[in-house]
C-alpha cells in the first residue's frame, strides 16, 4: 500500500462542549506528527495507534490560541537590527586569548581569606 498524498494527510484537533479536553488525531506523515506526539508525552498521555496515525486526548490547558502580535515599525527595525547583529557575531567570533602574565593577589596566593 502506498502512503497518503499530502492532501490526504491530516491533523484534526477538536473539542465539544461535553468534552473535558481536546481530541487530537494526526496521520503518521503529517508535518505536525512528531510535535504532537511530544506534546502528548509532555502531558503524560500515551497516544493510541489508529489506522495510519495516532489519536489522543489532551487537557484544555494544553492548547492555547493567541492573536497575532502587532508590532510597530520601530519594534520591527529593532528586531531586525538585533538579528543582523547576532548573525554578524556568528560570522566574526571574537577570539579570546589567554593573558601572558596573570597577577594573583597575595592573600589569594597564600590561601588565606580575610
Amino acid at each position: 500500500m502506498k502512503g497518503l498524498t499530502a492532501s490526504e494527510r491530516e491533523c484534526i484537533i477538536g473539542a465539544t462542549d461535553a468534552d473535558q479536553g481536546w481530541n487530537i488525531y494526526t496521520d503518521a506523515g503529517c508535518r505536525f506528527f512528531r510535535r504532537l506526539q511530544a506534546l502528548a508525552r509532555a502531558w503524560g498521555v500515551e497516544p493510541r495507534h489508529v489506522g495510519s496515525g495516532v489519536e489522543f486526548e489532551l487537557p484544555l490547558q494544553a492548547v492555547r490560541f493567541t492573536k497575532p502580535r502587532r508590532t510597530s515599525e520601530r519594534q520591527r527595525r529593532a528586531a531586525l537590527a538585533a538579528i543582523l547583529k547576532a548573525r554578524l557575531a556568528l560570522r566574526n567570533p571574537v577570539k579570546i586569548q589567554a593573558a601572558e602574565e596573570v597577577t594573583v593577589p597575595a592573600r589569594i596566593a597564600r590561601g588565606s581569606d580575610p
